[in-house]
C-alpha cells in the first residue's frame, strides 16, 4: 500500500479486471468484495464504476483478517453465463 493508505490504482483495476475473461461486467448482477483493510473500498468504488456503468450492481464489502497469496482484494461475482 503507498503512503496514503489507498489502494493502488493499478491494483483496483487489476481487480476489476479480472472479472473479464468470464463473462461481460455488465452482466454482473453482484459483487461481494473482500478487503484487508476498509479504507481500500473507496478505490475499489472508484475503479468499479469506470468499468461498470448505470445501473450499478448490488455490490457488499467485508473486511477480512487475511486473503490467499498475501493479497488486499478478493471480488466474488455473481454473472449469467451466456449460451
Amino acid at each position: 500500500m503507498d503512503e496514503t493508505s489507498e489502494l493502488p490504482y493499478s491494483l483496483a483495476v487489476a481487480s476489476v479486471c479480472s472479472l473479464k475473461p468470464a463473462v461481460s461486467l455488465t452482466s454482473v448482477v453482484k459483487a461481494m468484495v473482500f478487503v484487508t483493510d476498509t479504507v481500500e473500498c473507496d478505490g475499489i468504488n472508484k475503479v468499479s464504476n469506470e468499468y461498470m456503468n448505470d445501473p450499478y450492481r448490488a455490490r457488499s464489502a467485508v473486511e477480512v483478517a487475511n486473503l490467499p497469496v498475501d493479497s488486499g482484494v478478493e471480488i466474488d461475482s455473481i454473472a449469467p453465463r451466456e449460451l
